[in-house]
């Protein structure tokens, strides 16, 4: 549409040729405007449309379709962040409710089978700790007497905080594999 308004000065030049012998040669001179033109027009027909809508009605539309798109958006990240609760409680109910027993933990942790993270997986756990919904600025909620007291997945190599491991390393289903393959 901008386009055909734009080859408007062109068309009214045309007009105002005087011969035939002019108006050909006009017409050759700005030829790519005239095909813009004509394609338009043709579009106009085919479409049934015969007045061209005014600049303030496009801008409104324009401006009312980035709204119903940015709607969309909203729309679309509160039901990922829907999704990604849903798979955390989940993670959740699997662990706690379907098995892994406190004295196997504790076995595994007394025989020195808590898993060791390398460096890359480490970071990965670091990222994912500020995931966990306990964590705070750096400290533990479940751990705090009173007094703050450090996460000790933040600091750690190892698979430590049984919350952590439930909970929120489900979320990396990469990590969770390399880390608790019996999972």
């Amino acid at each position: 549409m901008l386009a055909y308004s734009k080859t408007r000065p062109v068309r009214d030049g045309l007009k105002q040729q005087k011969n035939a012998k002019a108006k050909a040669a006009y017409r050759q001179k700005h030829e790519s405007d005239f095909i813009i033109a004509d394609a338009a027009a043709r579009y106009f027909r085919e479409n049934g449309i015969s007045k061209l809508p005014s600049y303030k009605s496009l801008q409104a539309e324009i401006e009312s379709l980035i709204k119903e798109k940015n709607s969309g958006y909203n729309d679309y990240r509160a039901k990922r962040r829907s999704t990604a609760a849903c798979r955390l409680s989940r993670a959740i109910s699997t662990r706690f409710y379907a098995g892994a027993s406190r004295s196997a933990e504790r076995s595994r942790a007394m025989n020195g089978n808590i898993p060791r993270m390398d460096y890359r997986q480490y970071r990965a756990a670091r990222r994912l700790v500020h995931e966990c919904c306990n964590y705070d600025s750096g400290n533990c909620l479940l751990l705090e007497d009173g007094e703050p007291c450090v996460c000790v997945q933040s600091i750690s190599y190892s698979l430590l905080c049984r919350w952590f491991t439930a909970a929120v390393l489900p979320l990396d289903e990469a990590l969770e594999a390399a880390l608790a393959p019996g999972s």
